[in-house]
């Protein structure tokens, strides 16, 4: 890294962000370098704002929602997911004696998983989103006539 430092022609930044840091600053007056430290006393000489304030609140929020919400979604989505797997696969069953070339059914159980994936997009994606209504999972379990309660809850 020093030989490709010292080859610069141009400014740069070279921030060192491991703790603690390891290597050296270079010395050349087109580097400027920031360890982790010169950027957390940085941070501590100014003022927070109201708005980084909001932001960091929102993020942590959005972070314990999925965290939280892991263990309701994940086992129902799972569920879901084996049962458009095994519809597919009962499907494919009863129309692979129609075909006249037996790899054709790789084509059927191609379609028919993209189709079933397709149409679990949209409401896998919802279950996941922080606008979902209280009972969506379930809801979402209802319609698909996956039991909610063998999903984990």
């Amino acid at each position: 890294m020093a030989r490709i430092v010292a080859s610069r022609r141009e400014a740069m930044f070279l921030v060192d962000m491991a703790m603690p840091p390891d290597f050296s600053p270079p010395g050349t007056p087109l580097v400027t370098y920031l360890s982790i430290d010169d950027l957390a006393r940085m941070a501590d000489r100014r003022k927070r704002t109201d708005k980084a304030d909001e932001f960091v609140e929102s993020a942590a929020r959005e972070a314990h929602r999925q965290y939280r919400d892991h263990h309701e979604i994940g086992p129902l989505v799972g569920q879901l997911v084996d049962t458009a797997d095994e519809t597919v696969e009962a499907a494919v069953r009863k129309f692979s004696g129609r075909l006249t070339d037996p790899a054709d059914s790789a084509v059927l159980r191609q379609a028919a998983h993209t189709v079933a994936r397709r149409i679990l997009a949209d409401p896998i994606s919802y279950l996941k989103s922080a606008d979902r209504t209280p009972d969506a999972i379930d809801v979402i379990a209802a319609a698909f006539a996956v039991d909610e309660r063998s999903a984990g809850r």
